[in-house]
């Protein structure tokens, strides 16, 4: 099975990682991966040089700012997690809903309207697994 990139559409064959658009429970706290609860949120693979395309200031490394920002704003987050990387290698696992990374800590927030802006065709594939899973909720 081959692992595409969600931006450019080519076979990832070198470094990647995954863009989740995370959820918010009904406390409105975000949900990131949890492996111990099988969760995996709406995702996309994108390859090192997609992430590279997206400008530095757009994404607001893992600092406890972005993270802050985000959880008490009204619009989507997006968080990318490395799926291979020297300081924390993370194992993945492949779902009918996507691939998921799990044990990261280290989530580079990214701001909503440079994911619209660079990387549309992945918005469009998180789009589309978030109705396929409501789909699968409402059947």
């Amino acid at each position: 099975m081959s692992l595409c990139c969600g931006a450019c559409r080519n076979d990832i064959d070198g470094g990647f990682g995954l863009l989740y658009r995370l959820e918010r429970a009904e406390d409105r706290s975000l949900r990131y991966p949890d492996q111990k609860q099988d969760y995996v949120p709406p995702n996309s693979a994108v390859c090192d040089h997609c992430w590279e395309v997206l400008p530095k200031e757009e994404k607001g490394i893992d600092s406890e700012e972005a993270r802050a920002e985000a959880e008490c704003g009204s619009e989507p987050v997006f968080v990318y997690l490395p799926a291979s990387g020297k300081k924390n290698p993370l194992s993945g696992s492949v779902s009918l809903l996507g691939i998921s990374t799990w044990d990261g800590d280290g989530y580079t927030f990214v701001r909503p309207n440079a994911v619209q802006s660079y990387l549309p065709l992945v918005v469009q594939i998180i789009d589309g697994m978030t109705k396929h899973a409501r789909s699968q909720y409402q059947a």
